[in-house]
């Protein structure tokens, strides 16, 4: 990965995130979802997660888990092409 993977904005909103652990992060988008902007973020830590945090307030909305690599880039991609900014 690259150095600068994350934006300086991203590592702030996911350390403020109050009773989530992110683990490694997978891939990353910045996205609208509900009106809101934020990021869409997959990680693993046992399972795969994505979950979207909103910029504003770090407040995040898991929207999928699974423990398949596959079916969880399948639908990274669905729902990035929904949401993305």
């Amino acid at each position: 990965m690259e150095e600068d993977f994350f934006t300086d904005e991203l590592f702030d909103v996911l350390e403020a995130v109050q009773g989530k652990k992110f683990g490694e992060i997978i891939e990353w988008d910045e996205v609208v979802f509900d009106k809101k902007r934020g990021f869409l973020v997959w990680d693993k830590v046992v399972f795969n997660e994505i979950t979207f945090v909103a910029a504003e307030n770090s407040e995040y909305v898991s929207l999928f888990a699974s423990v398949d690599k596959e079916d969880t880039w399948e639908n990274y991609e669905r729902i990035l092409k929904v949401y993305k900014k």
